[in-house]
């Protein structure tokens, strides 16, 4: 236990030095009336939470982004002494997916399918049908590399509840045809596969959207 001890304090130590390394790495390339203390208490904050970071190498870069930002003239204004709590509370898949979206103009394609059945139940002539509902369908943990893609639900509902991203309804998205090729894929299969007597689908175009609190976190964490 006491070797186990020292062996998380080594790593701690390891993982505030990469987070300084890296935060130096882009203050090294500004001019010095650029760098400033002008958010202490940010980048204080960031130096006691980096530290827990251990083998989170995307998370290690949030902080050291944040740290960095909090300490340039340019861009302290971002580093908001909220977003280092919720770095904390981010897995590394959440980084590779809020990553991903930023690359995409802050929006990743959903759909919501919609399965139902085809004709009245039991000649029921109510005219009522059984339907189900998948809501926020989607690729973005495949297309964004996630290492547990099966956690799927948990990443979006933490990522929402944190307040950076929300649900929309929609068609904005930077490419076209990216909501049909949910609706064609693997995944969407295997839903329409479940209760097969539900013999019509559908879907409705949707998306996840960066917040105004996502966007201000894109600025400080992940812009560089």
């Amino acid at each position: 236990m006491v070797n186990a001890g020292i062996y998380l304090a080594e790593d701690c130590v390891t993982t505030l030095t990469t987070v300084l390394r890296l935060a130096g790495e882009q203050l090294c390339l500004l001019p010095p009336n650029r760098i400033c203390l002008d958010r202490p208490r940010v980048s204080a904050s960031v130096m006691e939470e980096a530290r827990c970071a251990i083998n989170e190498p995307e998370i290690q870069q949030m902080f050291a982004n944040l740290l960095a930002s909090s300490m340039d003239t340019e861009r302290a204004q971002y580093a908001h002494p909220a977003y280092v709590g919720t770095i904390k509370q981010l897995d590394s898949d959440e980084a590779r997916i809020l990553k991903y979206m930023q690359s995409h103009n802050g929006k990743a394609p959903t759909i919501k399918l919609i399965k139902s059945s085809g004709s009245i139940l039991g000649g029921n002539r109510s005219g009522m049908k059984i339907t189900e509902v998948y809501e926020n369908v989607n690729l973005v943990c495949q297309d964004s590399g996630c290492l547990y893609p099966d956690n799927e639900n948990t990443y979006f509902e933490n990522l929402k509840r944190l307040g950076i991203i929300s649900s929309a309804s929609g068609t904005s998205f930077v490419k076209g045809g990216e909501h049909q090729r949910i609706y064609e894929s693997s995944k969407v299969q295997k839903l329409k596969d479940i209760n097969p007597h539900l013999d019509k689908c559908e879907y409705e175009k949707t998306m996840y959207t960066l917040t105004g609190f996502g966007h201000g976190l894109m600025k400080a964490c992940l812009s560089v």
